[in-house]
């Protein structure tokens, strides 16, 4: 079987797209189907993996796709739930920013500020629907890194915390913090979402977001729905956790509630022994 694929240029050069297309690339090596990357929705025949961060471009692939009677499988964006053209493979971003602001009101007194965003990125606006809009920082403009980290140094007192919305972030306000006198984790606690060995490295507390899962969970869902008659919209999901670092003292993460499922996910896999693990 030939795996079609296609990345959206602007995302292309991230770590977490290489990270996808390493998971894609190690499913597909072993299960012995070939990769083919498209630069063209009509290369694919029938079905076609799209990653993607931009909800612009996500649903202009899919109008592409519908139009050409194409099913796409996009990965790493939901821009419409109510849209059943396509099947997504997206990260639990709502479960992983609840699990993060649990923890970070458990470890520090105060509020938590979201810094970083890109206001066109689809995770990031997940992220945001957890926060009120004056503790929302983005990234933005010629000077965006200076300019994020200046609105947030003016209201710095009103925060015990910050969740970074990635490690780059986390990073550039650490160093800007510290040139400022203020102390990690002494004065504010930090946390980001990214991978944990990153986390490691860095000492940084982190959210986990296994692109690598990601990417072999995009290629088990397509050779599932090649195997179906019907076109079916599937949306699954790949959930996160909690890896404290020194930004917030190490402190272990204690969860004030249990689990819950995500209100949107479809549990259709128990049944199909080759999906369970998404």
């Amino acid at each position: 079987m030939q795996i079609n694929i296609m990345v959206e240029p602007e995302y292309s050069g991230t770590v977490w797209c290489k990270e996808t297309v390493d998971g894609i690339n190690e499913k597909v090596s072993s299960l012995r189907y070939s990769v083919n990357f498209c630069s063209d929705i009509s290369e694919a025949e029938d079905k076609i993996i799209i990653l993607g961060t931009s909800p612009d471009y996500v649903l202009k692939k899919i109008d592409e796709a519908t139009e050409k009677n194409i099913l796409p499988v996009i990965v790493g964006c939901r821009p419409d739930e109510t849209d059943s053209r396509a099947s997504y493979v997206i990260i639990n971003y709502d479960e992983a920013t609840t699990c993060a602001l649990d923890y970070l009101h458990g470890t520090k007194p105060g509020k938590t500020a979201l810094y970083g965003v890109k206001e066109n990125s689809f995770s990031d606006i997940k992220k945001s629907n957890f926060f009120l809009p004056e503790d929302i920082f983005c990234f933005s403009g010629e000077n965006a890194a200076e300019d994020c980290f200046n609105a947030f140094y003016e209201k710095i007192h009103g925060y015990g915390s910050a969740l970074c919305v990635n490690y780059v972030s986390a990073v550039s306000l650490i160093k800007r913090l510290s040139e400022k006198g203020v102390r990690t984790p002494e004065d504010i606690h930090v946390a980001c979402f990214g991978d944990s060995a990153i986390g490691s490295l860095l000492g940084v507390s982190v959210v986990t977001l296994d692109h690598n899962l990601l990417g072999r969970q995009a290629v088990t869902l397509y050779k599932y729905l090649s195997s179906v008659s019907d076109r079916v919209s599937i949306c699954a999901f790949v959930s996160s956790c909690i890896v404290p670092g020194k930004t917030t003292e190490n402190k272990s993460y204690l969860p004030s509630k249990e689990k819950k499922q995500n209100k949107n996910e479809i549990d259709i896999f128990s049944a199909v022994s080759e999906l369970s693990e998404i």
